[in-house]
């Protein structure tokens, strides 16, 4: 059962996954609110994909100038739906901010207004799917000094992996690093935990199917395939598209670490 259900090599998984997080806006006190959906994802093997959209809401007082997708493992980005540009202006892509690893997208010649969505953003990565943090900006006109700059004594480089902006922020699906081999027992640990991330941030409720869900974690494998079903039930109704993906991958990572 559970050799079926984790059988996803070239599957292309339907698109129409809004559900994901683009029902909750992310607001910070400027007034910019933004939407993230996941319109799509797909693997290949050890290859993953992911193609989401950015929806600016009505109510924000402020236009999506950037959006920065975290990028544990090295992304490559679909131009394809972002190269040419028309009357939602030119986006352009870069692969870090400052000493980190994140692929981000810019329009400074026509920012998203209020109740607009940005292309189809495409990443594809080596890895599993996981939780990932997003990151956003808006327009600001730069402050003029009141003073001459001060020149700072030189100093020992440092590695800044921090990402700094003044839109809102949140959690998305993205390519993660895939897990190490490791025991059983720490496989159900970690299967144990996205769990409760995924709760933790409603991809997964009410509350009683993410206790349910976590009774089944197991070193057995009718435990896990039990799991499995329950997953496939639930799909759709109490865990959203993003959440039943990043679970089937860390289900099958447990089910690897199984002796034979």
């Amino acid at each position: 059962m559970m050799k079926r259900l984790l059988q996803a090599h070239g599957i292309l998984i339907a698109a129409g996954l809004a559900a994901t997080s683009a029902c909750a806006f992310a607001q910070s006190r400027p007034g910019l609110e933004v939407g993230v959906s996941v319109d799509s994802l797909w693997r290949s093997g050890v290859s993953r994909g992911v193609g989401l959209r950015v929806l600016v809401a009505a109510s924000s007082s402020q236009q999506l100038l950037s959006f920065f997708l975290d990028a544990p493992v090295p992304i490559a980005v679909d131009s394809a739906t972002i190269g040419v540009a028309d009357a939602r202006g030119h986006w352009m892509s870069m692969e870090r901010f400052a000493d980190r690893r994140v692929t981000s997208w810019t329009n400074a010649t026509r920012p998203v207004p209020a109740g607009e969505s940005t292309p189809r953003f495409v990443v594809r990565g080596d890895g599993v799917f996981g939780l990932v943090r997003y990151w956003t900006a808006f327009h600001q006109e730069p402050v003029e000094p009141d003073s001459m700059p001060v020149e700072l004594a030189d100093s020992v480089p440092t590695t800044d992996t921090t990402v700094r902006t003044n839109g809102p922020t949140g959690w998305t699906v993205g390519v993660v690093v895939p897990p190490p081999v490791e025991s059983a027992s720490a496989a159900a640990d970690r299967l144990r935990n996205v769990i409760t991330s995924l709760c933790g941030i409603g991809w997964i409720s009410p509350g009683g199917v993410c206790t349910s869900l976590r009774a089944k974690v197991a070193t057995q494998r009718q435990m896990l395939d039990a799991l499995a079903n329950e997953l496939r039930g639930q799909r759709g109704k109490h865990v959203n598209e993003g959440a039943y993906w990043i679970l089937l991958d860390a289900i099958e990572h447990a089910a690897t670490s199984l002796r034979p």
